[in-house]
């Protein structure tokens, strides 16, 4: 497990470092509009993705008895989404250039169109690698994906392919990823989609692939709609914003996610408790997120310039507020994948229904008052799901209420660890606004956050503790 997390973390960071490259040099090549109709265009693919997975990939790594007829019959619901959704994209592409008055979003849907077609040619071989837990070779696929996607995108940029660039990188990261996957896939074996065992799947990926749907809805329904109301440089200024406060989420939990399905669902096959698992999570993703997030609200007007240019000043604001909302995140962070990992999917697909419901009224009532009012409304938002699943876990599961109230304590004790040397910088007035003295400053931080880990007995400390005794 500790070795499957290791890859899957190294994978990770040479993922961020292909995308910070690209997001420094893409914002400084194209115009916030053309992001932002990107931006628009890939929200509604994402949430078209959704639904050409439908949990597929999930049953894929979760089924514990799975036979050759089981996964033809999901490959053949695979192909058959990725047809009726290609399809569609290509029917839907004039009609989205005449709902936000732009023409190329014909263009940029049919080639996204055409990405989705090639899916399902790597759908087994990837939820075989993700199964077997051999994060190793799924970071060197996903990062050679990435890196042909960098190099394509800023090539046609600095060509004046403007968001046409993004499109065909993405469709070239695809192409790359089903090449490598056919050299690298764990067996041979050759499916033939084949609906044959339909009735056995189709209740998982009813209810699995329902919640998915809706969870990605909720979340691309903020870009759709604020380009509706609003504008496309309002959606791209709300994206760069969303961006830097998913650092945080590419840096730490982007690596943790692709290892708690396989995970949990272990867990279970071998009816193994699985509530002290999951609070360590939360324990540890507290003890991550709030001193990262804090601090990313405090240097917002410094980052945003540093990261994307002068034009993008606009979205300093908005940081702040994402923060304080992510602070919230980390209490329902791991819900879905905990509960659909247990075998508990309606559950997941009900909630999701609930909270997709409230995100998207909350935005059509609100996105016309601009963009702080509706990051300050979704951030209410937030703080609601996380008492609905709080609730949830200790009134029907086996959790105790006062073993999340222990964990925000702890959380908070780490913070506080994490803030003393800000203090000291306030005192004695040092300007931290250089790139050099703002890395001392984080190198400085480190070892008070160390110690908040340490007092609160946080597991994370003694993963860290060991590994520099191995250096």
């Amino acid at each position: 497990m500790n070795k499957a997390f290791l890859w899957s973390f190294a994978g990770q960071y040479t993922k961020i470092l292909l995308q910070l490259v690209t997001m420094v040099v893409l914002a400084r090549l194209l115009t916030p509009d053309e992001i932002g109709i990107f931006a628009i265009a890939t929200a509604i693919l994402a949430i078209g993705h959704v639904f050409r997975d439908m949990g597929i990939a999930q049953y894929l790594i979760i089924e514990k008895d799975l036979t050759k007829e089981k996964i033809e019959a999901v490959l053949f619901l695979n192909w058959l989404a990725c047809i009726f959704l290609a399809v569609l994209l290509v029917a839907a592409g004039d009609y989205a250039s005449e709902f936000y008055n732009n023409e190329i979003l014909t263009d940029i849907f049919a080639v996204l169109a055409l990405n989705i077609i090639f899916i399902p040619l790597g759908t087994v071989a990837q939820s075989q690698i993700r199964r077997q837990m051999r994060f190793k070779r799924l970071a060197f696929i996903e990062n050679c994906s990435l890196f042909v996607n960098v190099v394509l995108s800023i090539i046609l940029a600095l060509q004046d392919f403007g968001a046409m660039s993004l499109a065909y990188a993405s469709l070239a990261g695809t192409i790359t990823t089903l090449v490598l996957l056919h050299f690298l896939m764990p067996t041979k074996q050759f499916y033939i989609p084949n609906p044959k065992a339909l009735k056995i799947v189709s209740p998982f990926i009813f209810n699995v692939g329902g919640a998915n749907f809706l969870a990605q809805f909720t979340n691309s329904s903020q870009a759709i709609l604020v380009g509706k109301f609003l504008s496309e440089s309002a959606v791209a200024i709300l994206d760069k914003a969303g961006a830097l406060i998913q650092l945080l989420d590419r840096l730490i939990f982007g690596a943790i996610q692709p290892v708690l399905t396989p995970f949990f669902a272990n867990l279970k096959h071998n009816n193994q408790d699985s509530t002290k698992a999951y609070l360590t999570l939360v324990q540890i993703s507290i003890a991550f997120a709030w001193p990262f997030l804090f601090y990313l609200a405090y240097f917002a007007d410094y980052l945003i310039p540093l990261f994307y240019g002068d034009q993008w000043h606009d979205a300093i604001e908005l940081v702040i507020y994402l923060c304080l909302a992510g602070g919230c995140i980390n209490f329902s962070r791991f819900f879905d994948t905990f509960l659909i990992s247990t075998g508990s999917q309606k559950i997941v697909f009900k909630l999701n229904l609930l909270f997709m419901i409230i995100r998207v009224l909350l935005l059509v009532v609100y996105s016309s008052y601009g963009l702080v009012f509706i990051v300050k409304v979704l951030g209410l938002f937030e703080v609601f799901k996380s008492v609905v699943t709080t609730f949830y876990l200790t009134s029907k599961l086996s959790f105790k209420l006062t073993e999340f109230i222990s964990q925000v304590f702890k959380g908070i004790v780490v913070l506080l660890m994490s803030l003393l040397p800000l203090l000291i910088v306030e005192l004695v007035s040092i300007e931290l606004h250089t790139l050099l003295s703002f890395s001392l400053y984080v190198l400085i931080v480190c070892p008070f956050w160390l110690l908040g880990l340490k007092v609160t007995s946080n597991p994370l400390f003694k993963e860290v503790a060991v590994y520099l005794k191995k250096r």
